[in-house]
């Protein structure tokens, strides 16, 4: 799949028209969710959610969430894991720095997410870190990172287009405290540095209210920004 995504990198920057575009961002991403669904059938027991584990989960989730729904408030997530660890300890066998992204008090990602979590997406959300945690012991840092980006682009990109609207990357980058106005305008000048090492990710020849942030330029803000 780095051979697809190397080729694909290049391509997309140089067709000017946005609906082509639109289809080689889908493309990556699903090359990448592809490798990420390979390597979850690969990974070791060490690095599995056990049943009784997500069924201890589960029965905490039903503690903590709001009453009168079967979502979690953002702003339950803590607790949550809180009272979680305070009964079974922390048994799902993420590294620190996954783990850390996940629920910092101060800068979890989890805990500014921008709408109410499902339990089923809580679930997923660990699988694909225990991958990024799996690929981290192996000494693969920096894929580890990518996987770690590509686990909140599929929470927000749920059709996987691969793709997104200044609208949608603006809320999408709030998760992350980036704070920008949804315009491209805004978003070059943000990213200004990474894009002058990316000439052409966003074409003169497309109106700036059709354009589109794709998933491969923000897997470069994840590891630009050391999110």
């Amino acid at each position: 799949y780095m051979g697809y995504t190397k080729k694909s990198r290049t391509q997309f920057r140089e067709i000017k028209d946005i609906e082509e575009r639109k289809s080689i961002a889908k493309q990556e991403l699903g090359q990448w969710q592809q490798y990420l669904l390979e390597r979850q059938k690969e990974l070791p027991e060490d690095f599995t959610i056990r049943e009784n584990t997500q069924m201890n989960l589960k029965n905490v989730w039903k503690m903590v969430k709001d009453r009168y729904s079967s979502e979690m408030s953002p702003s339950s997530v803590l607790e949550f894991h809180n009272e979680y660890i305070k009964a079974f300890k922390f048994d799902v066998p993420l590294d620190p720095k996954c783990l850390l992204q996940l629920i910092h008090p101060h800068y979890g990602y989890l805990l500014h997410f921008p709408e109410n979590l499902k339990f089923s997406e809580l679930i997923a959300i660990y699988e694909s870190k225990l991958v990024a945690s799996w690929e981290r012991s192996l000494g693969q840092d920096l894929l580890a990172n990518e996987l770690s980006a590509l686990t909140y682009w599929n929470y927000f990109d749920k059709n996987s287009r691969g793709c997104l609207t200044p609208l949608e990357f603006s809320k999408f980058l709030t998760i992350f405290r980036i704070g920008i106005h949804p315009t491209i305008k805004d978003i070059k000048k943000e990213f200004n540095f990474l894009l002058q090492h990316n000439q052409g990710e966003f074409s003169r020849d497309i109106a700036e209210e059709d354009d589109i942030i794709r998933w491969d330029f923000f897997r470069q803000i994840f590891l630009e920004r050391n999110l």
